[in-house]
């Protein structure tokens, strides 16, 4: 399927018109909003790997031409087979990248969470995205124009020497992630999934147990490790009567976090 990035429950931003009374009181909101913006968007550019060791001149530069874009829960980005014309960083909220078959069977690499970048897929050569982005959360996402990316690039060229490096780990994280779907169980393949989603999405309990703070069904974890939603289920039941994996509505709990380690090193996977 070839698109252009869908549009359909997203927005960027627009000042609201306001009445004579509320003119002061929307001012100073305005404000407060504003300064948060210029906070939260010099914090995404600069946690960026594409922009580390930049000049301070160069964020800003790259500051200036972002533009904020909200996007609903459920709405996607970007489409396999679109082109592009920017990139994305995530301020608030969680995308997954993957791809899906025409009867609807899907395949997850990632969700990537605030602080993360995607939609560089274009970026390199206007070919069209090998991959879906779609929005987990209700999210706030800065847009950069490839135009601007480039006009950076070719002022302060270290940019693209940090896009190849980065490009180079996703690259050998893909190759770990064919080893570990050709080679590996799937109960390792669940156990390191786990390891990343605690890392991501974890807090600690009372009880000293770790909880994933987002929800995550039995049928999204399947799509994540690669498996059927039958084949989870009996795994993790194991694991819940091994006494370590808790599941409450589903909310994955673990009460014991080196054991977990311990499954997703079983076949020899080099866990890290």
């Amino acid at each position: 399927m070839k698109a252009k990035a869908v549009q359909s429950g997203m927005r960027e931003d627009a000042t609201p018109p306001a009445g004579r009374d509320g003119k002061q009181r929307l001012g100073n909101v305005a404000t407060l909003e504003d300064a948060r913006w210029q906070k939260d968007k010099a914090r995404v550019i600069a946690e960026c790997p594409w922009f580390t060791a930049l000049p301070q001149e160069a964020l800003d530069f790259l500051g200036q031409q972002v533009r904020r874009r909200h996007v609903l829960a459920g709405k996607m980005i970007l489409i396999h087979g679109s082109v592009n014309d920017c990139v994305f960083g995530i301020v608030s909220g969680r995308v997954r990248v993957g791809t899906s078959s025409v009867d609807g069977q899907e395949t997850n690499l990632a969700d990537i969470v605030a602080g993360g970048w995607f939609g560089d897929y274009s970026t390199y050569d206007d070919a069209p995205s090998p991959l879906d982005c779609v929005a987990l959360e209700d999210s706030v996402l800065l847009v950069l124009p490839n135009v601007a990316l480039h006009e950076a690039g070719t002022r302060w060229p270290y940019l693209y020497r940090n896009m190849q490096q980065d490009l180079l780990q996703r690259t050998r994280r893909l190759c770990d992630l064919i080893e570990l779907v050709l080679v590996h169980p799937l109960a390792v393949r669940i156990a390191i999934r786990l390891m990343v989603l605690f890392r991501d999405h974890g807090v600690r309990t009372e009880s000293g147990s770790w909880k994933l703070s987002v929800k995550v069904t039995q049928r999204e974890l399947a799509t994540l490790c690669y498996g059927t939603r039958q084949h989870v289920n009996r795994v993790l039941n194991a694991w819940s009567k091994e006494g370590f994996i808790n599941l409450r509505n589903d909310h994955i709990e673990c009460s014991n976090y080196s054991q977990l380690v311990a499954k997703a090193g079983e076949s020899g996977f080099a866990v890290t």
